[in-house]
């Protein structure tokens, strides 16, 4: 989950969740379907590059406030199918700005937690840049994505040898 103030209103921020062409401007690809409303469709191709298609159905939606939809992707290059995740959007505003809270719920088996913390990190960077008013065009560098990912783990890492120390009562 991340959750991050935007100098932005809710009006604005919300335009980049619910609007078709400012969606794609920080998620990424092409978005061939979009049907914001309960149990609607969408169809957007994260990876124009290799064709990477990623489908799901609107579970839950409120204009400016929720967006919540399945996430589901077939597999391609290395990965395998990963079906069963679903993305939150809960947006609000607060003083003259708003707050965004981003969740990506995915499947334990699927292992990619890492990854797309990474990769939702470096999308949530691009929306914070074109709340700016940067529109410039955004792809995520398989380097920079990589550089993130080991991040991560050794954020998670770091937190899970902790945690076994206070389970073992072990003192640095």
């Amino acid at each position: 989950m991340f959750e991050r103030k935007a100098d932005a209103p809710l009006e604005k921020l919300w335009s980049f969740v619910d609007q078709p062409d400012n969606l794609v401007k920080w998620v990424g690809g092409r978005l061939d379907k979009f049907e914001v409303e309960v149990g609607g469709k969408y169809e957007i191709c994260i990876a124009p590059q290799w064709n990477v298609m990623v489908s799901g159905t609107v579970l839950e939606y409120e204009p400016k406030r929720i967006l919540h939809f399945t996430w589901d992707i077939p597999g391609w290059g290395n990965s395998p199918n990963l079906y069963g995740s679903a993305i939150k959007i809960e947006a609000w505003g607060e003083g003259a700005g708003s707050r965004i809270r981003f969740t990506h719920t995915v499947p334990y088996d699927a292992g990619r937690e890492h990854l797309f913390a990474g990769a939702w990190h470096l999308h949530l960077d691009q929306l914070e840049e074109l709340l700016k008013g940067n529109d410039r065009n955004y792809k995520i560098e398989t380097s920079v994505l990589f550089e993130m990912v080991r991040k991560y783990m050794a954020k998670d890492f770091d937190a899970r040898l902790s945690f076994y120390k206070h389970v073992l009562f072990i003192e640095d």
